[in-house]
């Protein structure tokens, strides 16, 4: 693919600026982006969760059980990634390929909001918290529950990613 197609694309995603005779700029991060990625991840996330979780095997629960006790282990720097692994983990069983190829561009967009989160917030603790509990909701296959436990986690990551991200502003 040409530079210029791949810049387009990334444009398009709104994580590059290309104005006109000028070089391309990261985008810078903006909050009604961030807000617009949450709310999609929000409604589709616990979406895929309804239907994953009648189909979640015990060794899939165990993989996301894995990857957070990773994630408990591991440095900051880790956090994103190991994040959005065990979101997937968790919904993977749903069987809606193209609503997981959605929720993954949407962790994708939001992948650079996640160092304030994880560094500026220190949010790690209390999502390693909430994702133990949503384990233990999905262990139990109570798939009202979790979904709703699933989209106040993203909601309340929301909020906080927000506020640091004005408050970084001001």
């Amino acid at each position: 693919m040409p530079i210029r197609d791949g810049l387009k694309m990334l444009e398009r995603e709104g994580l590059v600026v290309l104005p006109v005779n000028r070089s391309a700029r990261v985008s810078p991060l903006d909050p009604d982006s961030l807000r617009e990625i949450n709310e999609m991840r929000a409604v589709a996330e616990p979406l895929a969760l309804k239907h994953a979780i009648p189909e979640i095997s015990e060794r899939q629960i165990g993989v996301a059980e894995a990857i957070q006790d990773e994630a408990e282990l591991a440095g900051i720097e880790a956090f994103p990634r190991l994040n959005a692994a065990f979101h997937a983990a968790l919904l993977a069983p749903c069987g809606r390929p193209r609503l997981l190829a959605h929720i993954a561009m949407l962790n994708d967009l939001s992948e650079r909001y996640f160092h304030i989160a994880a560094v500026e917030m220190d949010y790690a603790e209390r999502s390693h918290h909430e994702h133990r509990d949503l384990l233990e909701t999905c262990k139990k296959r109570d798939a009202p529950a979790a979904c709703q436990m699933l989209e106040r986690h993203i909601n309340c990551a929301s909020e906080l990613m927000l506020d640091a991200l004005q408050a970084a502003d001001r």
